[in-house]
């Protein structure tokens, strides 16, 4: 086996591994230049061997080349490719290379550098550092380096029953098989339809028959045209090995259809995924492999060649070392970059915009990313300096060029002097923002409110960047949970399919998603504790004070750390009656409540958003003894839940409209106070004393003490009363004003899906200074949804830790060892 101890890849366009990740992640085109020599690429691939050797601290005269090439190419009669090197060898196949490499590293105790350059277009270079993995645990160096892989097996021409079979898997094992694509629509489909045949065949021969649920994603790397056979393999290699390192899936464009169903697709356990995801592993595995697959065709003979990637093992001190994804970079690849500008007066602020507006006209600023960098240190630097003004305006404005940045300047001439002259917010579609208010230049932690949404807002697919973006955050979910797959409910909210869904589907995921609310509840206290741990360990802005809404106080106090032990709530609610029969489900609470007359859509019961006020509702509702007012949102809003007919035409009488919100859940009424004393036990936990947030309940819409039994007891009266959310927000400000904790403009951020939260909250404080935002909307990818949650702190002068968003790479620092020698 090989321990991959280095990688990297490089194209004109496409500068380094972590552009590469970026471009492999979003399925973006990689852009060749045919323009180039074969003398040009031999210089970056120089650059490229000596960069990788120095992040190892090996040196050229311990280390064997092998360089892929085809037979007719030169590559090594080039001196300073090859000079120093301890052996140089040659391989036409990715497959020999690697058994080369495994031989010489065994043989010689020492590290090889497989080498491959794109013959076609001489623009691409691609290269992995390898050792054997018994070499690498005691080798003085190597035993210090980070490894990102293992490469377990390596064939030609095997059968895929028999190559599982060698590696002791069955196809429920194999989370990924990544095909190499630069081959025709046809090649393609017969590619996917050998995969196919074998894992149905596999599924048949065990007692399962076919599989249950798909496990293995079935996916391609076609980023690149123009390219030689072996580099494409090299790539896909490395593609697999990041997507292992990284923690992700990798999407494509091709759906898997070709001949079959999609119930055969299925019931062989494979599925396609349209965009990469983060990868979440359940308790059962207990090591990800990924498959490598290449179809190539030469003098007519058809040959199959299998690379088994496997994550890494404990022969290296990989966690001890460096910590998985810590600091990654695929934050600092996002073009969009927020661009800070201050100064102590309006006058000043437009003169510095105008000053950068000069300077990109007149092109005298090249790097983008770097000026944006330069713009935030100058900003985290203002309380160093000694003669710092009291107050600024600042404006934050979001591009991803000095172009983008240049079209951003001109709205802000339009109407920035205007909105701070009026105190009003200034802002534009892509995010960019000035809060219009002068903000105190200091060190102080302003007050901000996280308010967690209920269940019902999630949706399918959310969320699926955030752990790529923050990966950091993977430690903090550990420690909550030893079953990431179950706890986000991975299957759920990435539906496994062969094709992309239609809108029918869709209706349908989104249902499957509400089906059950023990399953749904557990996803949203997971999303909560992941965009919690963003904000509060990453990006430093802390909650002073939180609140939820519904099932969102089971949020609250799970994200912001109340419990010792979280992952218990998640192994109660799997197993709680509560949330799988009584109150969902089959809604056995209904049972001699009820006669078994159901409307005639077949359900018992459903919740639907009125327009109307709490009064107006109230004056008909004894009309409708099957209704409930379970929810208040706003003084001209609410929920009402129960029998449908009966909701129905409790909005009819009203003249209005009537929206499912598809949650047929019993909570927020008399029906549900039988589980009351249930749900106190439910959510009973130890908890920590060391939370110093401020976190209100609907059940008594005062801040609630952090101890075992008044968690349990707001909790459970929160799930069997109805809610008030006004009045909950209007105590969480009133609280605020009577401390005198916040003298400027307050900031509620809803930690969760959706914007409704922030929207009603505008309403509720319409003449209050408050800022409310939300961190993640259905039709705005994640980073985005940061983007604009994080722009208008900035602009009311709460101190961000935006470090990640400038620089970070995957590439781990490795530790120099002092060496040695041993004279007997």
């Amino acid at each position: 086996m090989l321990s991959v101890i280095g990688l990297e890849v490089c194209f004109d366009s496409v500068k380094d591994i972590d552009a590469f990740d970026y471009h492999l992640y979003c399925n973006l085109p990689i852009a060749v230049n045919t323009e180039n020599s074969f003398e040009q690429v031999i210089d970056k691939t120089v650059v490229l061997i000596d960069g990788i050797l120095t992040t190892n601290h090996l040196f050229r005269s311990e280390t064997h080349l092998i360089s892929l090439n085809e037979p007719s190419q030169t590559s090594l009669s080039f001196e300073k490719l090859t000079d120093n090197f301890a052996s140089v060898n040659q391989q036409a196949s990715l497959n020999e290379a690697l058994d080369s490499a495994q031989v010489i590293s065994e043989d010689c105790n020492a590290p090889v550098l497989i080498l491959s350059i794109n013959e076609n277009a001489f623009d691409g270079v691609a290269a992995l550092l390898v050792c054997d993995q018994v070499v690498a645990a005691v080798h003085p160096q190597i035993k210090v380096c980070y490894q990102y892989a293992v490469i377990t097996a390596n064939v030609l021409n095997a059968n895929i029953q028999s190559f599982l079979t060698a590696n002791n898997l069955v196809p429920e094992q194999v989370e990924s098989i990544v095909l190499n694509e630069s081959q025709s629509e046809s090649q393609r489909d017969q590619h996917q339809s050998i995969w196919l045949e074998a894992f149905k065949d596999l599924y048949c021969q065990s007692s399962l028959t076919e599989a249950s649920i798909p496990n293995t994603l079935l996916t391609e790397v076609d980023l690149i045209k123009n390219s030689s056979g072996h580099f494409d393999f090299m790539l896909c290699l490395i593609s697999a090995i990041l997507s292992v390192d990284q923690r992700y899936r990798i999407g494509c464009e091709h759906e898997l259809l070709g001949d079959f169903s999609q119930e055969e697709w299925q019931a062989a356990g494979l599925y396609y995924l349209a965009d990469s995801t983060s990868y979440l592993s359940n308790k059962g595995t207990k090591q990800r492999h990924v498959i490598v697959s290449n179809l190539s065709l030469k003098q007519s003979i058809q040959k199959q060649q299998l690379v088994l990637v496997s994550e890494t093992t404990s022969l290296i001190t990989k966690a001890k070392k460096s910590k998985p994804n810590s600091k990654g970079g695929f934050l600092a690849q996002q073009s969009d970059k927020p661009v800070i500008f201050y100064a102590a007066d309006c006058e000043s602020l437009l003169a510095a915009l105008n000053l950068t507006q000069t300077r990109i006209e007149n092109a005298e600023l090249q790097d983008f990313t770097a000026f944006a960098h330069q713009q935030y240190q100058s900003y985290e630097d203002l309380n160093t300096q000694s003669l710092k003004p009291s107050h600024i305006y600042c404006v934050v404005l979001i591009a991803s060029s000095f172009v983008r940045l240049s079209q951003q300047l001109k709205l802000a001439f339009s109407g920035l002097a205007a909105a701070i002259e009026s105190a009003q917010v200034w802002k534009t579609p892509v995010g960019s923002y000035c809060s219009g208010q002068l903000v105190a230049v200091n060190n102080k932690v302003n007050p901000v409110s996280f308010i967690y949404p209920g269940v019902g807002a999630l949706y399918v697919g959310m969320g699926k960047d955030l752990l790529r973006l923050f990966p950091e955050s993977y430690e903090q979910l550990s420690a909550i949970t030893d079953d990431l797959a179950y706890s986000f409910q991975d299957h759920l909210m990435t539906p496994r399919l062969a094709t992309q869904p239609d809108a029918t589907m869709k209706a349908k995921q989104e249902q499957s998603l509400r089906a059950e609310l023990a399953n749904i509840a557990e996803a949203g206290v997971s999303y909560a504790c992941l965009l919690t741990s963003i904000f509060q360990e990453q990006l430093s802005i802390k909650a002073t004070s939180a609140a939820g809404y519904s099932m969102g106080e089971v949020s609250m106090f799970a994200a912001l750390g109340c419990w010792k032990t979280p992952q218990l709530l998640g192994q109660r609610l799997r197993q709680s009656k509560i949330f799988t029969e009584q109150l969902s489900g089959p809604l056995k609470r209904l049972h001699g409540v009820w006669d078994k007359e159901n409307s005639e859509s077949g359900k018992q019961w459903e919740s639907y958003y009125l327009k109307a006020g709490l009064m107006q509702v109230e004056s008909v509702l004894e009309e409708f003894p099957r209704v409930y007012i379970t929810i208040v949102n706003t003084p001209d809003s609410l929920v009402i839940a129960g029998e449908p007919s009966q909701c129905l035409a409790l909005a009819k009488c009203l003249s209005i409209r009537a929206l499912p919100l598809d949650v047929p859940n019993i909570i927020h009424c008399d029906l549900a106070k039988s589980e009351y004393e249930s749900m106190k036990a439910l959510y009973a936990l130890p908890v920590n004393s060391s939370v110093h947030a401020k976190l209100f309940s609907s059940s008594c819409y005062l801040p609630v003490p952090v101890t075992e039994k008044a968690i349990a007891v707001s909790i459970s009266k929160c799930l069997t009363e109805q809610v008030d959310f006004p009045h909950l927000i209007k105590a969480i400000y009133s609280a605020l004003y009577q401390a005198k904790a916040d003298n400027g403009n307050h900031a509620f951020i809803e930690m969760g899906a959706g914007k409704s939260l922030s929207t009603w909250i505008d309403r509720i404080l319409e003449t209050k200074p408050v800022t409310c935002l939300s961190v993640n909307q259905k039709n705005l990818d994640d980073y985005s949804g940061i983007l604009k949650t994080i722009a208008p702190l900035i602009s009311l002068g709460h101190p961000i830790n935006l470090q990640s968003f400038f620089s970070g790479s995957l590439v781990r620092k490795v530790e120099k060892m002092t060496r040695t020698t041993l004279v007997s």
